[in-house]
């Protein structure tokens, strides 16, 4: 059966590349992270971690654009309300996404961090 998680940090909480497993944004803190298990099928894991940082959202794109360097997917959007770009790596069983966005009014740049392991095929 599946099993969700999730942890809601007021405390600016940082986090490091180790744990997150991927590129963490310098000086960004944890908003809060959510752990499924076997979501999309047995010994499936998904974990997703919300970051955000006062930073700009340019600044935050030119980061992780030059930090996820094997990226299969990247897209950036932007329209008067808000900007938003996704980066997408890693592997079909280890899958790394990255998804940056910044609506007009916030005063905060939010960084998603998701990660889906996927068991190896069984024969």
């Amino acid at each position: 059966e599946g099993k969700v998680s999730m942890t809601h940090d007021a405390q600016k909480k940082k986090i490091s590349e180790a744990e997150l497993e991927a590129p963490v944004y310098p000086g960004a803190w944890v908003e809060g992270t959510t752990e499924h298990e076997n979501l999309g099928g047995p010994g499936t894991e998904v974990k997703n971690v919300m970051l955000a940082t006062p930073d700009s959202f340019d600044k935050v794109y030119e980061f992780y654009k030059s930090r996820i360097k094997d990226a299969k997917t990247s897209t950036k959007a932007s329209d008067e309300d808000s900007e938003t770009a996704v980066f997408i790596g890693g592997t079909e069983r280890d899958m790394l996404s990255i998804a940056i966005s910044r609506n007009k009014d916030d005063k905060n740049t939010k960084i998603a961090v998701t990660r889906t392991r996927m068991p190896a095929a069984s024969k």
